[in-house]
């Protein structure tokens, strides 16, 4: 996701209020409206409201060096939060482990079945 790889970076992001993007940016960078599009392959996108995307370059522009490191810092700090560790620990193995037991117990079902 090259938005989280901007903001692994500490450089916030604009991004349009749609989909993962709002969960991945948090309050570190900007939100846009969009409109959102069915695509010839049979999914949505949303396309940028530009004037509120242009009003977000000029508000981060206008931010001052104490302003920028502080939201350097929170940029870092929720680019973080999707580390490949913390996202295996937190999600994958957890994840992993429900699927397992689901397996378990449809195996363990389909052998009392069979009796």
């Amino acid at each position: 996701i090259p938005i989280l790889e901007a903001m692994a970076c500490g450089v916030p992001a604009i991004v349009t209020d749609f989909s993962s993007m709002p969960e991945i940016v948090g309050d570190t960078g900007w939100k846009v409206s969009g409109q959102p599009e069915w695509t010839p392959f049979h999914s949505f996108q949303s396309c940028p409201n530009v004037e509120e995307a242009a009003e977000a370059l000029e508000q981060a522009y206008a931010e001052n060096s104490d302003e920028r490191a502080l939201r350097r810092d929170r940029v870092l700090e929720q680019a973080g939060r999707y580390e490949s560790g913390v996202v295996t620990d937190e999600f994958w193995s957890p994840a992993m482990l429900e699927i397992e037991q689901r397996i378990d117990w449809a195996a363990e079902r389909r052998q009392l079945r069979a009796r």
